[in-house]
C-alpha cells in the first residue's frame, strides 16, 4: 500500500480511490506500530543465530521470493550479534525503489565470497546463472514449485564440505500445495533418469568402471563369469542368428523369383483419362478419331 501511495500520480483511479477510502486509512494507521506478526521471521532469525554461534566463519545465503522480504529480512538479521547482512536483487525498478546494476550485483557477490558478508538475502536471482559463492546453509522463506529451481538453490551448499538446507512451510496455506507440487516434480526428474540409466550401452560401464551391472554373476552349473561379460557374449551370439536368417531369407526370395515366370512391368499409376505411351505407337488408334466421327470428345 506504501508503494502504491507513491505512485499514486502514475497509478489508476481505482488504486487511488481504494487507497482514499477511510478504513483503509485507519488500517494503514494501525499497522504501522504492529510487529512482525508471521511466525517465520523469528525462525530465520532462530536458524541463523544458532549457526553462526556454532559457525561463525561460515555464510548464509538465504532465498526470498519478494523483495519487501528480503529488505525486512535484512534488516532484521542485521541486529544479530557477529551477523553482517546484506541483500541480492535482480535489476528491474520497484516503484521508486531502484533494483541492483550488473556491477553492484558482483560488487556484492565479491564481498560475500570474502567473507565481508556472511548472511546474503536473495531473491531467485542468485538462484542460476551467477557464480554465487558456496554456503553452508541454504534456506527458503517459502518453497518454490518449480523442481529445477528448488535443486539449483540447493546446489549452493555441500559444494565443498557438509551443508544444510531448510525450508520454511507455513501450515494451512499454500505454502504445503507448493512444497507438494515442487516434491512431485522432482521425484518425475529422478523417475526418467532411472529409466535413461537402464538403457545405457554396455561399453559405457567398462569406460566408468561403475554400476549395478558390475556387481552381478551369472553362474552357469558350478561355473561363474562376470554379468557384462555374459551380456556382450549373448549379445553377439544373437547378433550372428539374426544375420544368418537373413542370409538364408535373401537366398529363399533370390530362388523362388528366378523359378517364376517373368512378368511384363507395370506401368506407373496414372489416370484412367490420361493415355499411356504405349497407346501412341505405329498401330495405336488416332487420339482425334472421335472428332471425325462426329462424336463429342468433351464426353470422350
Amino acid at each position: 500500500m506504501q508503494r502504491a501511495d507513491e505512485q499514486l500520480r502514475d497509478g489508476e483511479r481505482s488504486t487511488s480511490r481504494f487507497l482514499k477510502k477511510q478504513v483503509v486509512h485507519n488500517f494503514r494507521q494501525a499497522v504501522q506500530t504492529l510487529q512482525e506478526c508471521h511466525p517465520k521471521a523469528g525462525i530465520v532469525r532462530q536458524l541463523v543465530e544458532e549457526h553462526l554461534q556454532k559457525n561463525p566463519n561460515e555464510r548464509i545465503l538465504i532465498f526470498s521470493e519478494y523483495r519487501d522480504t528480503v529488505e525486512h529480512l535484512v534488516e532484521d538479521l542485521n541486529q544479530i550479534p557477529g551477523a553482517i547482512v546484506d541483500r541480492f536483487i535482480g535489476q528491474s525498478k520497484r516503484g521508486k525503489k531502484e533494483g541492483m546494476t550488473q556491477k553492484q550485483q558482483l560488487k556484492q557477490l565479491e564481498r560475500f565470497r570474502n567473507g565481508e558478508m556472511n548472511v546474503l538475502v536473495a531473491t531467485s536471482v542468485g538462484e542460476e546463472g551467477l557464480d554465487v559463492p558456496s554456503a553452508s546453509m541454504v534456506l527458503f522463506y517459502e518453497p518454490v514449485p518449480s523442481a529445477i529451481r528448488a535443486i539449483q538453490r540447493r546446489g549452493r551448499t555441500a559444494r565443498e564440505q557438509s551443508g544444510s538446507v531448510h525450508v520454511l512451510v507455513a501450515n494451512d496455506t499454500r505454502d504445503v500445495y507448493v512444497l507438494h507440487a515442487s516434491r512431485n516434480r522432482e521425484k518425475r526428474m529422478h523417475n526418467v533418469l532411472a529409466r535413461m540409466r537402464l538403457e545405457i550401452p554396455v561399453g559405457s560401464y567398462e569406460v566408468r568402471k561403475e554400476g549395478n551391472l558390475l556387481e552381478f554373476e551369472i553362474v552357469d552349473g558350478d561355473s561363474s563369469r562376470p554379468a557384462l561379460e555374459f551380456l556382450k557374449e549373448e549379445r553377439l551370439r544373437l547378433k550372428s542368428i539374426e544375420e544368418e536368417t537373413k542370409v538364408d531369407a535373401s537366398e529363399n526370395n533370390a530362388e523362388t523369383s528366378s523359378n517364376d515366370s517373368p512378368k511384363t512391368p507395370a506401368l506407373h499409376t496414372r489416370s484412367r483419362s490420361q493415355k499411356s505411351l504405349f497407346e501412341f505407337g505405329e498401330d495405336a488408334v488416332d487420339p482425334w478419331s472421335p472428332i471425325l466421327d462426329g462424336r463429342d470428345i468433351n464426353r470422350q
